[in-house]
């Protein structure tokens, strides 16, 4: 009889343990689908929202723009390529994408192309601005910018801050010729491919 009860005992042990487990682990699923507010399983829930979604940008400059046939060979935006160098360095792309947003927000209100949907653009460009890191140092690469002579060097060889100075030189340049119609004509064939140039270490992912 001792012999059953000590079975019998540890029987009960083990359907406690089991049960204790099983309780852990609802538990634990209660709580993900929580925190996923419902989403079925084998869905991925992320806790944060994108601070905005370029895909909005690209179709929205893709109305907008205008195909000019010749318009690359004087192109105000760099070679993507190129442009990388500066999509790495968080400071160097915040600088730059300051400028670029600063530069097609004239271009689109001008007399030549504002309408509904530049200015729609223009409003959504603003809010692009505000999922980009803002540094300080800006002000200082402006002036290099201003004062740096041309560099004679292959884009390629270029540093990454030198990528950038060329980069605001051909955005100031461009911008103190917006009465050239041949300007505007480029500015309006590359928008369409603006929303390449925003991802980067300077472009809020999320909110949070």
């Amino acid at each position: 009889m001792k012999r059953r009860s000590f079975h019998q005992s540890l029987s009960s042990q083990a359907v406690g343990m089991a049960n204790a487990q099983c309780a852990v682990l609802l538990l634990t699923l209660a709580i993900a689908v929580q925190e996923c507010n419902g989403i079925p399983e084998r869905t991925r829930c992320t806790s944060q929202p994108p601070c905005f979604d370029l895909l909005i940008v690209e179709r929205m400059a893709q109305r907008v723009s205008k195909d000019v046939p010749g318009a690359d060979s004087d192109n105000i935006l760099l070679k993507s390529k190129t442009y990388d160098k500066i999509r790495q360095k968080k400071y160097l792309h915040s600088c730059v994408l300051e400028k670029i947003f600063e530069f097609y927000e004239n271009v689109l209100s001008s007399d030549q192309y504002i309408q509904n949907d530049g200015r729609e653009l223009i409003y959504t460009l603003d809010r692009v601005r505000n999922c980009t890191y803002k540094v300080k140092r800006c002000e200082m690469l402006y002036q290099k910018a201003n004062h740096q002579a041309d560099l004679e060097i292959a884009e390629s060889d270029m540093s990454a801050q030198e990528v950038a100075i060329i980069q605001l030189q051909k955005l100031n340049h461009a911008s103190e010729r917006l009465n050239d119609t041949t300007i505007l004509e480029t500015a309006m064939d590359e928008l369409k491919s603006l929303h390449h140039y925003i991802p980067g270490s300077a472009f809020l992912k999320s909110n949070g």
